[in-house]
């Protein structure tokens, strides 16, 4: 039987973020991806520059309803979810979520709350942080915010550890199961960054040397692989790990060829097979 993933986020024709990062490293732990694509661009904003255009919630819903009319339809095992654009396609997100979750199997839905990082600020459309907040997070299995996103999911200031984990207990009680907030600086040495993962039982915090330079789709590889292995059957912790050797493995080997992408199909390898060395897992 194949196993699909159903990924919505946005999609761009050079680089790899997005739906083009996410795709390729899915594909490459075994699953097929069925792409809904809330922005098509022609490369990432980072470039000071970018042409294409963000997907109206009508044509997601459209591309969605022929998707999911084919008969026999694609037996979906997971949702992921990045970059929405604008709030109505969270509203599409939604009751595709709600679709999925009637058949006999309800698929896990990996819920990545794109809003903004601390070198940037919040940069997507008003309303966004809102529909995270009060609809998504009610909804999602799995939450990936970074730390600039999960202090303002939580309304909260991140400075320790203490305060990383009591905020992201708090976004656990609102409904996921798993919370991982990722590039986390609170409370570790300024040459290591790291992810911590909460489960209802337990705590994990994974670090790696900090790099010189975040090459553009870190965040949207590292849930990607976090989700194909957690569909792989694997405890959460092990999932966090070898998702992060992974994303570092990729993030170095741009850092080494001086690229601002990630080099992904160069190093594919890592996807699969990363040295998981570099990551260091304390249990919180």
């Amino acid at each position: 039987m194949t196993d699909y993933v159903l990924s919505m986020q946005s999609q761009v024709s050079y680089g790899h973020v997005g739906n083009s990062a996410a795709m390729f490293a899915l594909q490459r732990l075994g699953y097929e991806v069925l792409a809904l694509p809330t922005a098509m661009l022609s490369n990432h904003p980072g470039y000071g520059q970018t042409a294409g255009r963000q997907t109206d919630a009508d044509e997601i819903r459209q591309l969605w309803q022929g998707l999911s009319s084919l008969d026999p339809a694609p037996e979906i095992r997971a949702l992921l979810s990045g970059y929405l654009g604008r709030p109505e396609n969270g509203t599409v997100l939604l009751d595709i979520a709600s679709a999925l979750g009637t058949g006999d199997s309800e698929p896990i839905w990996l819920c990545d709350p794109v809003i903004g990082d601390t070198h940037t600020g919040t940069y997507v459309a008003d309303g966004l942080p809102e529909f995270f907040r009060d609809r998504a997070l009610l909804r999602a299995d799995v939450v990936t915010p970074n730390q600039f996103e999960l202090a303002t999911l939580t309304g909260r200031t991140i400075h320790s550890e203490a305060e990383l984990l009591s905020a992201a207990r708090e976004v656990l009680q609102r409904g996921p199961k798993i919370v991982v907030c990722t590039s986390v600086t609170a409370g570790l040495a300024d040459d290591r960054i790291g992810s911590l993962a909460v489960t209802a039982d337990a705590a994990w915090l994974a670090t790696t040397p900090r790099l010189e330079k975040a090459p553009h789709g870190g965040g949207d590889l590292f849930a990607a692989l976090f989700l194909g292995h957690l569909l792989r059957s694997e405890a959460t912790d092990t999932a966090l790990a070898n998702a992060m050797a992974s994303t570092f493995a990729l993030m170095a080997a741009s850092n080494r060829q001086n690229l601002t992408e990630l080099p992904l199909i160069a190093e594919q390898e890592s996807l699969i097979a990363a040295d998981v060395g570099p990551v260091a897992v304390s249990v919180l």
